[in-house]
């Protein structure tokens, strides 16, 4: 651990490590071969051409958001196709690095992020395997380090002008008319989430939970209690919530943008290590007393309006109740 600077999440706008960014440029090529899309329809395979034919340089974000999805996709569900899982596996770590170091857009970034978080856990759904001496460390502090999205961060620029509610990203999930919000937790939250859990090392955590609950946002916050209610559910046998459903719905009920092939892993203690979770908790709670609780609680219950082209609506009330009944479940169970 001599030599790395704690791990902590960092604001857009912060610099990303860029020698390690540069070192992973080096090993990772482009791939002779082009990338296959990731569903076959009869004998025809489509491949991604765009990407194949460009330098390095001119990849934009948008170019490479489709490619992540599908690679992510195709080494879950068609992990049996011999022949393009590593064809995925390369364009994934070729990707990687120039996706870390493209330009961030207001309007692309947070599906950016989720894409490489998704497909990371995809091409390592156990551990990070090193593609060379320093690999874990330079995917960990650079992807590791980038999860809060602009949207995340209250600095979306296209909606700037037209949501003024400080929760519009997290407690008031848009759909398509005022009174059909309802909170969530985005992937572009629980992916980075669930990657600091599985990847970090014991004593890596500390310093990242710490980074993590000093964001002072109230939708943020909210966005900690929604993710930390689903993920109680996780920690049952696969097998015994499988008996009870679908495992892959189940699996998706703390992140539908999470991909597994649920039958590799006898229970969730094999997604994430044990000693990571009871590090976690431990930190969490020594930060999270319930005197910051309530703080956080009056926080967001004071928002109660969602403002867009400049007319304000209130929040409907089956939304404020929902919100209500997750902030009243997480103090029973989590300070009990």
């Amino acid at each position: 651990m001599s030599g790395k600077s704690a791990f902590v999440w960092k604001l857009p706008g912060d610099p990303l490590d860029q020698d390690r960014i540069d070192r992973m440029k080096r090993h990772f090529l482009k791939p002779l071969e082009p990338m296959p899309y990731a569903w076959f329809m009869g004998l025809t395979i489509d491949f991604f051409t765009d990407i194949a034919k460009v330098s390095p340089e001119a990849l934009t974000t948008q170019m490479m958001m489709r490619p992540l999805a599908e690679l992510g996709a195709g080494l879950t569900y068609f992990h049996d196709v011999e022949q393009y899982v590593p064809i995925w596996k390369a364009w994934f770590l070729y990707l990687l690095p120039n996706a870390l170091s493209a330009p961030r857009t207001d309007i692309f970034d947070g599906f950016l992020t989720r894409d490489l978080f998704s497909a990371c856990l995809a091409v390592y759904p156990q551990q990070i395997i090193d593609e060379y001496s320093s690999f874990r460390d330079d995917l960990v502090y650079t992807l590791g380090t980038r999860s809060l999205s602009l949207v995340l961060a209250r600095d979306n620029l296209r909606f700037r002008k037209h949501l003024h509610n400080p929760l519009f990203s997290d407690m008031w999930y848009f759909v398509e008319s005022e009174g059909k919000e309802t909170p969530s937790s985005f992937g572009e939250f629980c992916l980075p989430m669930l990657f600091c859990l599985k990847y970090l090392y014991p004593s890596e955590i500390p310093d990242w939970v710490k980074s993590l609950l000093e964001i002072d946002s109230p939708q943020w916050r909210l966005a900690v209690i929604t993710w930390w209610l689903a993920f109680q559910l996780v920690r049952e046998p696969l097998n015994e919530r499988a008996e009870k459903g679908n495992p892959q719905a189940w699996i998706e009920s703390i992140c539908a943008d999470m991909k597994f092939r649920l039958e590799d892993f006898a229970s969730f203690d094999e997604i994430v290590p044990p000693q990571n979770i009871h590090v976690f908790k431990k930190v969490v709670s020594q930060y999270l007393t319930i005197d910051v609780f309530n703080l956080w609680a009056a926080d967001i219950r004071s928002h109660r309006t969602w403002v867009i082209e400049g007319n304000s609506y209130p929040v409907d009330a089956v939304t404020l109740a929902k919100v209500e009944q997750s902030l009243q479940e997480f103090e029973n169970k989590f300070f009990s």
